[in-house]
């Protein structure tokens, strides 16, 4: 959701590996931890996917926090879907920071926890191209959006200790290849580890003003 300068090495072997990614384009900050496939498991069973839900409180406004270039997320609905459009302002914004970023989101409530899962459009990627997926653990607090996504040194640590158990690139734990039941599994396990899904001061977004 917010641009860097720095494009961690995990987004690089993607790039390396699959080839021209979407995703390079919806730079984090750090390195983040991305999955090649999402948390729809509808395509797999061939039935709807009954952890699929809709929360009318994640749209409108929100701003990133960030001083001198002010970031904006507009959220809308499309049927069951969000449609999210990033757009920033302010003296200190470069050339790149003020290009529009748009990319759409599912909602997953897992037992009690609302999971987001963030992705292109499918009509902003190239033909050979595949979007991958950021996962968010969410919650919402009075006007706070607050995005949780997969801590990156935590889940090295635990697959390098064989203390946690999910399928990423060879030498790459940033980059998850599990299959979505696989992925809805860990989320449901870790939702309420602190350490497993981390929160930092850029990804609370506060509910913009009308």
């Amino acid at each position: 959701m917010l641009r860097a300068s720095n494009v961690c090495r995990s987004r690089k072997l993607i790039a390396l590996q699959i080839g021209s990614l979407f995703a390079l384009l919806l730079i984090l900050p750090g390195c983040w931890v991305v999955s090649i496939e999402g948390l729809d498991e509808s395509e797999w069973r061939g039935s709807v996917d009954h952890d699929r839900t809709f929360d009318p409180v994640l749209l409108g406004a929100w701003l990133i926090p960030s001083p001198g270039c002010v970031a904006t997320i507009n959220i809308t609905a499309d049927n069951d879907e969000y449609l999210a459009r990033q757009t920033s302002e302010g003296e200190e914004c470069s050339e790149e920071d003020k290009k529009e970023i748009n990319y759409r989101s599912k909602l997953y409530k897992l037992d009690q926890h609302l999971f987001l899962d963030v992705t292109a459009r499918s009509r902003d990627a190239c033909e050979l191209c595949i979007p991958v997926h950021w996962i968010f653990l969410i919650r919402i607090e009075k006007d706070s959006l607050i995005l949780a996504p997969i801590h990156s040194e935590w889940l090295k640590e635990g697959l390098e200790s064989k203390t946690v158990n999910l399928s990423t690139l060879s030498n790459e734990t940033d980059v998850i290849t599990a299959t979505p039941k696989e992925l809805k599994d860990f989320c449901r396990k870790y939702a309420d580890n602190k350490e497993a899904f981390i929160v930092t001061p850029t990804m609370v977004l506060k509910r913009k003003s009308p």
